[in-house]
């Protein structure tokens, strides 16, 4: 593990235990345009969030985006402990024809010809 990676680890995980952490909102006008692109696409999470913070990630999930989504798979990128899957590795067991992605690394990893990929 790179000296940069483990002395991000204690502020990240610092991040998590944050109220603003157990706060977040979702970003405004996300919740109406994921209802409105859920209405033609069964829509599925592939995030790299950690292990430890599954439940709250689900909890918030529901919480705001209800009934909304038909799998959260997480990548675990960052966690201190237990398996990682990579987007590509999930996107290409899920046989995902369209990722929409925040991180240029990540779309650019899961762009093929057989998958779009947005980048917002």
């Amino acid at each position: 593990m790179g000296r940069n990676k483990r002395r991000s680890y204690p502020k990240v995980y610092g991040f998590f235990n944050s109220d603003h952490f157990k706060n977040i909102q979702p970003v405004s006008g996300s919740q109406e345009a994921i209802n409105e692109i859920a209405k033609d696409h069964d829509l599925v999470i592939i995030t790299s969030r950690q292990h430890d913070i599954k439940n709250h990630t689900i909890d918030w999930i529901q919480q705001h985006f209800p009934e909304t989504f038909f799998g959260i798979h997480f990548g675990n990128h960052y966690g201190l402990s237990g398996q990682k899957k990579s987007k590509l590795e999930m996107c290409d067991m899920l046989n995902i024809d369209m990722l929409i992605e925040d991180s240029a690394d990540y779309a650019n990893e899961c762009a093929n010809s057989n998958r779009k990929v947005l980048l917002f």
